[in-house]
């Protein structure tokens, strides 16, 4: 349930209706969220499942279950969403809702900033531009400014020093007081082994960090940049300050577009190798290389940090030359000052000459001049590492993702954990990888990465001892991932007095860790695909539970696509079964629901090929939400009895229950799309129909169509209900709750009896919400007849 005093409970308030029990369409609901947040409603015509205003966070048509083991990597069924591999429920559970309110959730800060860089030199006038730009006070509406948001843009060519000059600047305008709440979300737009973050996945982590719960954030693009203009309004209005938000290493004006601010003097500053003009008139600070005495004072810090008595900090004319041989780029520069400081008797002038000689030599390829000069720095570099610090730096390329945690990198080493940890250090230290301290994960420049790939090859592609060792630090790391992965999993998925995996301290713990490598773990599905399908279709099954909790929907599609295509490739009709049911289950949570079906369908053929009686139940139900979704509402019936039947053949009577209920709830909508003179006779009339299924427990499922038949191989009076809007009437809808579970009523109450009573006061009495346990709504409603009755 969303708290009254949360953003997010504030903005339900604010969009709820007059009458409070009114159910709204999930389209119509965001549409007052939109309109809640000044936006404008966005058309969401396929938006069908109901809400309930003052239960926001909790779907009323969807029930899920808690997880049951199946398969050899123990991956788990939710009957909601069908989703393979986990027990992620978004919308609570009939008997395992506690386990979900025990999950522990990790808020990041409302200061999301790196690290403060160090040694920022040569950018004063930069600083002071861009400080000016995102100066709130500059725009005050008593001064006649607009009172809009304020979008600006740092550019320059690589190695500039775009992301330090940001950074710096948000950290100066933080400690002004200027924003108490500074956001941070790296785009990847040029980051090697990532792909590029699409907005849906920016508004996700933005609205994560803004404190939004998984299950609460909404499926759509615009209905996520709504509820983020919303949340930053309504954060600046009870912080009495402006909202900041960091974009860096954006790679096109699409990735950042969604994330602009609405009205409020809030600020985005966007970090990028190219201008946008889409933007619109974005205050534009552009980078170049550092002027000569900037380049030289960098130098002189560095030296002077490691011996202050270090003669050659005097030797201006040496350093004026080793700075134009650098070309005045911060990156090389740092990596010559530590060749210096490294080597007391080596002189500026020496170094110079050197790195000229060979950046020569690497003009006459095809190379410009200013990447040989870096190559040529970064050959001065690797050549200063000892064997050991040199072969851990050209493994940190096998990491798929942008940065490595120290374990991982023990992993690729092959070493222990504090051994691995002084290498780094010494890395870090040489400037060719970054340490962020709060984090206590290592990345490197994507230039460094690039040229740590081309140093790994031209040694594996000389030493065949040398490609097997790295393929063997592959596997460890590989290894490393999954088994954490599958460990992280088991700790969401504990109940109170379960043993958690000792990896773990416990679900935050294991929450954070998934967070922290989630770029990493989709990488590795990615990159090992096509050679090792097997390990690809293991890992995606935590990684798709984990993406689908946190509702990185883009991400999940990617993932389980990856994963059905690893499975056909090994032919393995289970997993690509597997992989198809999670399809359909995200491809419905994204409102892509024609794709969703054939998804659904493909997923129920192939479990019938395989005999899984229990996952194809999982596939029948999720058709059948999907097709309700679509209003096709005789079909859905269908499938959703085929579930419950399944259900009932294999034993399991918690997602039976799930399976009564989602029926229930679709023949109510059934019934509530007709305009019906009576809810009791429209109530008696569902129950009337087919009742050997409704009363029968040991009635075998009807004969189960193929896929594309699956109307048509039925013939039920349900069947014949128009494609309508579900019903806003509340007793009809009240009715056809207690329709819903009555088909297996309590002790002494007779089918018929609980349901005409149920009936007559429909107006008169609140049910409880749909999602809560079986045994709690049955309770109530007996409670509720009893106290009618009396």
């Amino acid at each position: 349930m969303v708290a009254a005093d949360s953003p997010l409970g504030r903005l339900v308030t604010a969009a709820r209706p007059a009458r409070p029990w009114l159910h709204l369409s999930v389209s119509s609901w965001w549409a007052r969220v939109l309109i809640a947040a000044g936006a404008q409603p966005v058309p969401t015509d396929a938006m069908t499942a109901t809400f309930t205003p003052e239960h926001a966070s909790e779907e009323a048509t969807d029930v899920a279950t808690d997880p049951v083991p199946c398969g050899v990597s123990s991956p788990t069924v939710n009957a909601r969403t069908g989703h393979i591999g986990g027990s992620h429920d978004s919308s609570g559970t009939l008997l395992g809702k506690k386990q979900r309110q025990q999950l522990g959730t990790v808020t990041p800060p409302l200061n999301t900033l790196p690290g403060l860089p160090a040694g920022l030199i040569g950018r004063g006038d930069e600083l002071a531009r861009l400080l000016a730009a995102l100066d709130p006070n500059a725009d005050d509406p008593e001064n006649g400014a607009s009172g809009r948001a304020v979008v600006a843009t740092v550019t320059g060519t690589v190695g500039t020093g775009k992301t330090a000059l940001a950074v710096a600047t948000a950290h100066e305008a933080h400690r002004r007081g200027w924003f108490r709440t500074v956001l941070f979300v790296d785009l990847q737009g040029y980051t090697p082994g990532a792909v590029p973050v699409v907005p849906e996945q920016a508004l996700v982590t933005l609205l994560r960090a803004l404190d939004v719960r998984s299950p609460d954030i909404p499926p759509t693009m615009d209905e996520q940049a709504g509820l983020y203009r919303f949340l930053l309004h309504d954060l600046a209005t009870r912080q009495d300050a402006p909202v900041l938000v960091v974009a860096d290493n954006a790679r096109t004006a699409d990735q950042v577009l969604p994330l602009k601010p609405g009205p409020g003097r809030h600020r985005l500053l966007v970090t990028s190798r190219h201008a946008f003009p889409e933007l619109g008139e974005a205050r534009r600070v552009n980078l170049g290389v550092l002027p000569n005495q900037a380049s030289i004072d960098l130098l002189i810090n560095i030296l002077a940090e490691s011996d202050p008595d270090d003669p050659r900090t005097i030797d201006t004319e040496g350093l004026g030359e080793l700075a134009r041989a650098c070309g005045h780029l911060p990156l090389t520069l740092k990596l010559a000052a530590t060749l210096l400081t490294n080597h007391p008797r080596q002189t500026p002038r020496a170094l110079a000459a050197r790195l000229v000689d060979t950046s020569k030599q690497l003009d006459q390829t095809d190379l410009g001049t200013s990447s040989s000069t870096m190559q040529a720095a970064f050959d001065a570099s690797f050549e200063n590492l000892s064997e050991r610090q040199a072969e851990m730096f050209v493994r940190l390329a096998l990491n798929p993702g942008p940065d490595i945690s120290t374990g991982g990198a023990a992993a690729l080493a092959g070493m222990p954990t504090d051994d691995v940890e002084e290498v780094l250090a010494d890395l870090a230290a040489a400037h060719l990888i970054r340490h962020d301290h709060e984090s206590g994960r290592w990345s490197m420049h994507g230039l460094l990465r690039d040229y740590a790939e081309a140093q790994r090859a031209i040694r594996t592609d000389d030493s065949p001892r040398t490609a097997a060792a790295h393929e063997e630090a592959r596997d460890r790391l590989l290894n490393f991932y999954l088994a954490r992965a599958e460990a992280a999993i088991g700790c969401l998925r504990a109940l109170p007095g379960d043993d958690i995996p000792v990896i773990f301290e416990g679900r935050d713990d294991a929450l954070a860790w998934l967070d922290a490598e989630r770029t990493n773990l989709i990488g590795i599905v990615n990159t090992i695909a096509d050679d090792r399908p097997h390990l690809a279709v293991r890992m995606s099954a935590p990684l798709c539970e984990y993406l689908s909790w946190r509702r990185f929907l883009n991400d999940q599609l990617t993932v389980a696509a990856m994963a059905r295509d690893a499975a056909q490739a090994i032919g393995n009709l289970q997993s690509e079964a597997d992989a198809w049911n999670n399809l359909g289950s995200v491809l419905q949570d994204l409102h892509r629901f024609n794709e969703a079906i054939a998804a659904l369908e493909h997923a129920r053929d192939l479990y019938q090929q395989t005999g899984d009686s229990h996952r194809e139940a999982a596939a029948w139900n999720n058709l059948g939400l999907t097709l309700r979704s679509v209003h096709e509402f005789s079909e859905a019936v269908i499938a959703l009895e085929h579930a419950r039947d399944l259900y009932q053949q294999t034993g399991d009577s918690h997602r039976e229950a799930a399976a009564w209920n989602n029926l229930g709830l679709t023949r109510g909508t059934t019934s509530a799309s007709h305009s019906a003179p009576s809810t009791t006779t429209t109530k008696q009339s569902l129950l009337c129909d087919t009742p050997a299924t409704f009363t029968n427990k040991s009635a075998p499922p009807t004969a189960r169509p193929t896929r594309g038949t699956t109307s048509a191989s039925h013939s039920a009076p349900s069947t014949t209900t128009t494609k309508q809007s579900p019903s806003t009437s509340a007793p009809a809808t009240s009715t056809n709750k207690s329709a819903t579970f009555i088909a297996k009523p309590g002790r002494g109450v007779t089918s018929a009896s609980h349901s005409t009573r149920c009936g007559r006061c429909s107006r008169r009495c609140t049910l409880s919400n749909a999602q809560r346990s079986c045994t709690r709504k049955l309770k109530t409603m007996t409670d509720e007849t009893k106290s009618c009755s009396s």
